[in-house]
């Protein structure tokens, strides 16, 4: 810009800035006026009035009803008059570079403290009374000081019901008024409203469909669940759940309903069943066997598997208890009878069952026989227990023969339950460390 040069109204003359800043100087040291009319304006239409000394920061009016500011002999600020009356204000970067402007600094020049408010923009207008209204404002707010781990939120805030209120809040997440932070990248929010559909970020098949009285889950474009007024639709299939039904004897028979989980249970349990496992563990060096804790309402079945006598010449035997204690060996207790097919006789005069008769077992390592031994209702209360049993066994020759073996017996102890049983060997001898014993039952209908 070339050197600046003003006419002045005191004696129309020209002059330089140097000799206005004089000339100034004089007025202001001998109180003189600026010869400015008490009434009436001054026109300085197109006219640039200098700020500086070296002429680069001026205000202008180039154009009707509007104002700028120069600095830097750029035009930066503009205020703009319409017809309206409607102001404008409009700041000016003329950069073609990346970085950020114009930039628009608020700062408090202070020493910070939490829960500092730095700046406050707010708007106002007036009501249908004509009364002057803060509608909305927002503002930035100090949430932690320290130094090095500042942290700020950006507040809204907006007129509901007359009054002036703070409602969301943009911190590391965005929240409303009343919660706490919930941490980057995450919204809290009492309610969320959609038109259409949640998607998922980069999958466009992958989304909640809204609707009226509905909404779907979708993956891969198609509906894998569907909920409205007349149920829940499930599968790619979608077919249609209309309620939960809670009867234990399935009588509505429906292909629209859902049963509880007490009701399946009650079902199941009147239904005649097979023999579920329950355990089963290896035979160790033992004297007895035994199976405990009978369940009332169950039969039972235990199958010794690939066992034998430490001692030739034994005998297996089977007791009963009604107490998981004490295990009945009276006469009286017991009537059982001679299996089908096997080599042994009966003898009445006995104290317990005698499984395997008057056959002698083999003791050699591969003599091994097994058995099945099956019991009809141990904890009947008013009922007698029977058992039958079925197998192989081995004999004690040179080349030991496999002798088929069955029997049956029952517990004549009164009424009383059986609530175990017992297996030892007719002259005390120990079960070999082999084979396994497992237990097995079935719900009785």
């Amino acid at each position: 810009m070339a050197v600046a040069r003003v006419k002045t109204w005191v004696n129309d003359e020209v002059l330089t800035a140097s000799d206005l800043n004089a000339e100034f100087n004089n007025i202001l040291n001998n109180g003189e006026s600026l010869g400015w009319p008490a009434t009436g304006s001054k026109d300085l239409n197109g006219q640039e009035f200098i700020l500086d000394a070296d002429g680069d920061s001026s205000i202008t009016a180039d154009s009707d009803d509007t104002i700028d500011i120069r600095l830097l002999a750029k035009d930066q600020f503009e205020f703009l008059g319409t017809s309206t009356n409607e102001g404008n204000f409009t700041a000016i970067d003329t950069d073609t570079g990346a970085a950020a402007g114009p930039i628009w600094a608020m700062y408090r020049n202070a020493t910070g403290a939490t829960s500092d408010v730095l700046g406050r923009l707010l708007f106002q207008g007036k009501d249908d009374a004509g009364n002057k209204t803060d509608f909305s404002q927002i503002e930035v707010e100090v949430t932690d000081a320290s130094t090095g781990s500042e942290d700020s939120s950006y507040n809204i805030w907006n007129t509901i019901g007359g009054t002036l209120t703070e409602q969301w809040h943009i911190g590391a997440g965005i929240y409303p008024e009343g919660t706490t932070d919930p941490g980057a990248n995450d919204i809290s929010a009492a309610q969320v409203f959609v038109a259409d559909d949640i998607t998922h970020t980069g999958d466009a098949d992958n989304l909640i469909v809204f609707g009226t009285d509905t909404q779907s889950y979708e993956t891969g474009g198609t509906s894998r669940l569907d909920i409205s007024d007349t149920g829940v639709r499930m599968g790619a299939a979608n077919v249609r759940v209309t309620t939960i039904l809670d009867e234990d004897a399935m009588g509505t028979d429906s292909d629209t309903a859902l049963a509880t989980q007490q009701s399946i249970k009650a079902y199941v349990d009147v239904q005649p069943h097979d023999f579920e496992f329950i355990s089963t563990a290896a035979i160790g060096l033992a004297t007895t066997i035994e199976v405990k804790s009978f369940v009332i309402g169950y039969d039972y079945k235990v199958v010794l598997e690939a066992f034998a006598p430490t001692d030739d010449g034994e005998i297996l035997w089977m007791l009963f208890s009604d107490d998981n204690t004490t295990w009945e060996s009276g006469v009286a207790d017991y009537q059982w009878a001679a299996g089908q097919g096997g080599n042994f006789a009966t003898d009445t005069d006995d104290a317990q069952i005698v499984i395997t008769g008057a056959i002698a077992w083999g003791n050699d390592a591969s003599n091994t026989s097994s058995l099945e031994i099956m019991l009809i209702n141990p904890m009947g209360t008013s009922e007698q227990t029977t058992c039958f049993w079925q197998g192989t066994m081995m004999g004690t020759e040179a080349t030991p023969a496999i002798r088929g073996l069955n029997g049956g017996a029952r517990f004549i102890q009164g009424t009383e339950n059986v609530e175990g049983t017992q297996f030892l060997w007719s002259g005390g001898s120990t079960f070999k460390a082999q084979g396994d014993i497992t237990l097995y039952r079935r719900k009785r209908s």
